[in-house]
């Protein structure tokens, strides 16, 4: 559970957080080759600060360091069989529940994250 310090500390710092967000470079060289980008929010997921990337196959998340090394997680569309969101006062999360797996990707910004879910869901599920 979020509370309204960790969102407001969290949105304070995300312009600094920024300036080292390199996630986005990374992404042409993780898609496969039919592989299409639909749509992407940053949040937290495992206390990694990253993006998670929606495309027609899977949902990736990326966290990529300025000078250190890439954490990518991925769940495909196809093991998805709940998505479920949450909002706070500025922020909100976001529970995928892929197989026997649970994510967890909290700090979403509230806006981003109800048109994210619901272009997930439709998509998804429809």
């Amino acid at each position: 559970m979020v509370n309204a310090l960790q969102e407001v500390l969290f949105i304070i710092s995300r312009p600094f957080r920024s300036l080292f967000s390199h996630e986005k470079s990374v992404i042409p060289k993780i898609l496969q080759e039919d592989e299409l980008v639909a749509s992407f929010i940053k949040g937290r997921f495992n206390k990694s600060i990253g993006l998670l990337v929606a495309t027609n196959q899977r949902l990736i998340f990326i966290d990529k360091k300025p000078l250190w090394g890439l954490k990518v997680v991925d769940f495909y569309n196809k093991k998805v069989s709940s998505i479920v969101y949450e909002t706070f006062l500025l922020t909100g999360s976001l529970y995928i529940t892929a197989e026997n797996e649970k994510a967890t990707i909290d700090f979403v910004r509230k806006r981003e994250l109800i048109a994210f879910a619901e272009d997930l869901k439709s998509r998804i599920f429809s």
